[in-house]
């Protein structure tokens, strides 16, 4: 699977199930989201950063739900090769 496919497989998952934070969707959608490619390094932290902000309260349920699709539509669709 490539990353177009497996994005769009994560966030279909994730709008089925309805999951209601951050950490309900990573039981879910967590392996895919590991196998994704070509993070961009600034960006690779980003799931732990959504989670510590949920869990220090700065975001609510809905909003690391709404940071974590950012993310994904963040990430490229194609890897680069070398």
């Amino acid at each position: 699977m490539n990353n177009i496919e497996r994005k769009k497989f994560i966030l279909t998952k994730i709008r089925e199930n309805e999951p209601a934070d951050i950490f309900e969707a990573l039981k879910i959608v967590g392996g895919d989201v590991a196998e994704l490619e070509s993070i961009p390094f600034g960006s690779r932290n980003r799931i732990n950063e959504i989670s510590m902000d949920f869990v220090d309260g700065k975001l609510d349920a809905k909003e690391s739900l709404e940071q974590l699709e950012i993310f994904m539509l963040s990430v490229p669709d194609q890897t680069e090769e070398i």
